[in-house]
């Protein structure tokens, strides 16, 4: 196994037992075990408790990074990349349960003694995003020019992570609802 391997498989580790039990009912020998590594190799890559869960984290953010990348660069019209970014957000969130619950779990209440991450940045990216989405979809005649940027992509987002979290706690949802959630958003709930 080489090292890229070896890295690799902490930060799965880490992942799953932070975004499950926590940083602070979390050890550095159940880490360790978990990952089938001694604890001087977990801390030859990481340093420290600390610098792993910052780098699990930080693995985390690069994927949104990446999607809200991916989705600008699509030769898209506004409509085709917001209903791209609504699957892929919900569609990595589902298939990455652990991740998600160690995002959430840094922004909750520091109360085991984790450290500090200040998530705004990648929430202003996505929001950012999403609002140059919607100024080519006012632009492309898609979206109405009454539309409130700001205020319509928190509400993109919380119906998508309200969707992330239904899935979270075992419900079992279409698997077309991001398209679904896409064309309601569009057209809203009004006849």
């Amino acid at each position: 196994m080489n090292d890229i391997d070896i890295r690799v498989r902490i930060l799965d580790e880490a992942t799953r037992l932070f975004g499950r039990r926590g940083y602070g009912s979390t050890s550095v020998r159940e880490l360790a075990e978990a990952a089938g590594v001694t604890k001087p190799t977990l801390y030859y890559w990481f340093q420290s408790k600390e610098g792993l869960f910052v780098a699990a984290v930080e693995r985390q953010l690069e994927t949104l990074r990446s999607l809200v990348h991916d989705v600008m660069e699509l030769p898209a019209d506004a409509r085709e990349r917001l209903e791209a970014f609504c699957a892929r957000y919900v569609d990595d969130g589902a298939a990455d349960p652990d991740g998600v619950r160690l995002l959430v779990a840094v922004e909750g209440p520091r109360e085991d003694g984790r450290p500090e991450i200040d998530l705004l940045q990648i929430h202003t990216e996505s929001l950012c995003a999403i609002q140059r989405l919607l100024a080519d979809g006012v632009e492309q005649g898609l979206v109405r020019r009454d539309v409130d940027p700001t205020v319509a992509s928190l509400a993109l987002l919380g119906i998508l992570n309200t969707h992330i979290m239904a899935v979270l706690h075992g419900l079992t949802l279409p698997e077309d609802l991001p398209k679904r959630l896409t064309r309601l958003f569009f057209h809203g709930v009004s006849s």
